[in-house]
């Protein structure tokens, strides 16, 4: 009987831990819907850096002093006045799953 249920918990862990890999967030969508409309892509979009002339554009020199980890914490907890945390909005997975695509859009 012990061993039946052994079977059958490892059967469905072999069947649980594909589907959960296939609901890793996607990056690219969580960023078109949350940051986009600020950050462009990677090139602040005019307007807003007009009204926020600090807002970085993501050249060499930014994703030199920013790891994965460094935009996870931005997201986390917002940068300068108005740059809003996401805690309230996305999932610390979410958040690990934008930076990398940030990450991507390196020049």
């Amino acid at each position: 009987m012990a061993m039946r249920v052994l079977i059958a918990v490892a059967a469905l862990i072999a069947i649980a831990a594909p589907a959960a890999a296939a609901q890793a967030p996607d990056g690219k969508a969580l960023f078109e819907a949350n940051c986009r409309k600020c950050h462009g892509n990677g090139q602040p979009v005019p307007a807003i850096k007009k009204m926020f002339p600090e807002i970085p554009k993501w050249d060499a020199e930014f994703f030199g002093k920013r790891t994965e980890d460094s935009i996870v914490t931005i997201l986390t907890n917002g940068k300068g006045a108005h740059m809003k945390s996401f805690k309230q909005v996305l999932k610390p997975e979410e958040m690990t799953a934008v930076a990398r695509y940030i990450r991507t859009l390196k020049p």
